[in-house]
């Protein structure tokens, strides 16, 4: 960047997350950066803050959500019953993470079924990952689990709760109106060092758009399987909590708008060279 904002002016489509842990690295951008085309409305607002030009160009996943089908149709691709409550398990595309978090989803959803026995459990393998390794996890917790080889999307649309490991899918479930809770856990060195670098009141960005704690979030020693599953439980029980839920979620939608963020960002760069001709 430092080179090529000599000869020409930079746009930065899809910016790093400085807000949350490089706010020190802003002075690069300043220096060497025309214009930010950010993917989230309060980066636009950090960045004219420090005297960035900044642009909210919208978040490439709304254009990617519009096509899943809706609820009803996923679960009949699923083949899931109406009469039970489907709870999905996705535990991240990292094998770390299915070590990590995909035991204590199924040791939280054990105890779930016990309370709730017409609860029914489904995942989706990640590309990658071993599949014996998810069959013998969910064999060692005693809990059966359904793999679906669907999109990630479908089968979140079709549930009725999911836990999810934290990262973009927290937010495409929140996009697609599936009610969760987000997981997070990770070795001890990595925990504390993030804790020191990251200043963010939430870990996911649906709370972070949100300004609130929408979304109950465990964290290393708060995602233990007890506490998940006894607010699980109680969220399952109450209609209310999860129409609140679902509520807040359709508010993701009017903030991120409707803009393709991708044409967006191109328009942002042919209005620069058409008054730059």
């Amino acid at each position: 960047a430092k080179r090529v904002s000599k000869i020409a002016p930079i746009y930065y489509y899809i910016a790093p997350q400085l807000w949350a842990w490089g706010q020190n690295r802003v002075k690069v951008v300043q220096k060497h950066i025309r214009k930010m085309l950010v993917l989230l409305p309060f980066e636009q607002e950090f960045y004219r803050r420090k005297n960035v030009e900044a642009q909210y160009v919208g978040h490439p996943l709304i254009e990617k959500l519009a096509s899943v089908p809706a609820k009803q149709p996923c679960q009949i691709k699923l083949g899931l019953s109406p009469s039970q409550i489907h709870i999905g398990l996705f535990s991240g595309s990292r094998l770390r993470e299915l070590k990590r978090i995909f035991p204590v989803m199924l040791a939280a959803a054990k105890q779930i079924q016990t309370a709730m026995p017409q609860v029914v459990f489904h995942a989706n393998r990640a590309p990658g990952l071993p599949p014996k390794l998810y069959d013998e996890l969910a064999r060692q917790m005693g809990v059966s689990v359904h793999f679906h080889k669907t999109s990630f999307e479908e089968t979140v649309r079709a549930m009725d709760f999911a836990l999810v490991a934290s990262g973009t899918a927290t937010l495409e479930t929140a996009l697609l109106g599936t009610p969760f809770f987000l997981l997070y856990k990770t070795e001890w060195t990595t925990y504390f060092l993030g804790r020191i670098l990251v200043k963010v009141k939430y870990l996911g960005l649906g709370n972070l758009l949100l300004d609130e704690p929408v979304i109950p979030e465990f964290i290393q020693n708060d995602a233990c399987p007890e506490k998940i599953a006894e607010l699980a439980i109680a969220y399952l029980k109450s209609p209310e909590k999860i129409a609140s839920m679902k509520s807040k979620f359709q508010k993701l939608h009017e903030i991120l708008g409707h803009k393709s963020a991708s044409q967006s960002a191109a328009a942002e760069i042919l209005k620069f060279l058409k008054t730059n001709d």
